[in-house]
């Protein structure tokens, strides 16, 4: 299992990371092309499942090392969405979006953040900022890992680029993403009471994203429902039963008609 600082990082990762890009190298398709038939891919099923498990490490240094492993299952429905990630369950619905840390024990409530599922498919921005914006910081070729696995390769060549590599293979046949990879150097953190002849490299750091099982698989529209997680009382939203231990925080900033009447 994850520590809890390790997972937080890589749960912000999957949420939230929005940074880079890279240049473009023409094969049969140009890195443009094949990440829009891969983004249509995962926008245009009315449903789809699939597993993801995030692996973080780093190389060894100073007898110190980290290998990590989340495992996560997404659900994509149009504008709804359920995905879990370790300890941390996502919902999407017209009007919400949860989000449940079971391991702290408290419940996030606001408003959905995007009409397209499809928009949450992990380091989805980072991969189309890296083929549309960072173009002249990184090298970039599309081969073939075998007769029915694509890859795009993005190299560093430029100190303003933030991986070192970045790496995204895919079945040339359906566009579903395989793999999401990339990494990056740090500098090692020294002991003040050692006299270093030389200085240590930095340190590499890596994350890699499996994906796998893609399926044609959904829940019931009542697994999306607000209602399994929190409800409304004087003007409060408070935890259902299953997770009366917990502390539910609210930033939503639209009310429904039924907070309306209350």
């Amino acid at each position: 299992m994850l520590q809890g600082s390790i997972r937080k990082s890589i749960t912000a990762v999957i949420i939230s990371f929005c940074l880079l890009a890279g240049n473009t190298t023409n094969a049969q398709s140009t890195p443009q092309q094949i990440m829009e038939a891969i983004y249509k891919s995962y926008d245009s099923l009315n449903y789809l499942t699939f597993d993801v498990r995030f692996t973080y490490s780093s190389d060894t240094l100073f007898g110190d090392f980290t290998y990590d492993v989340l495992d996560g299952t997404y659900t994509m429905a149009g504008n709804k969405m359920k995905y879990n990630l370790g300890d941390v369950e996502f919902i999407q619905n017209d009007s919400f979006l949860i989000a449940v840390y079971n391991d702290d024990k408290y419940i996030i409530v606001t408003d959905p953040r995007t009409k397209n599922s499809g928009n949450v498919l992990p380091m989805r921005q980072v991969m189309d900022s890296l083929i549309t914006a960072y173009a002249q910081y990184y090298t970039i070729t599309v081969g073939t890992v075998d007769s029915l696995t694509g890859k795009i390769n993005f190299i560093r060549t430029d100190s303003l680029a933030q991986f070192d590599n970045f790496a995204i293979t895919y079945s040339t046949d359906q566009h579903f993403l395989k793999s999401v990879e990339y990494s990056f150097s740090e500098p090692a953190v020294l002991d003040s009471n050692v006299n270093y002849v030389v200085a240590p490299d930095p340190r590499k750091r890596r994350l890699k994203i499996d994906f796998s099982k893609h399926r044609g698989e959904n829940f019931s529209d009542q697994v999306y429902d607000e209602n399994n997680y929190v409800f409304f009382e004087d003007g409060l939203y408070k935890p259902v039963i299953k997770y009366r231990d917990y502390q539910v925080f609210n930033s939503r900033t639209a009310l429904t008609g039924k907070e309306q009447i209350q």
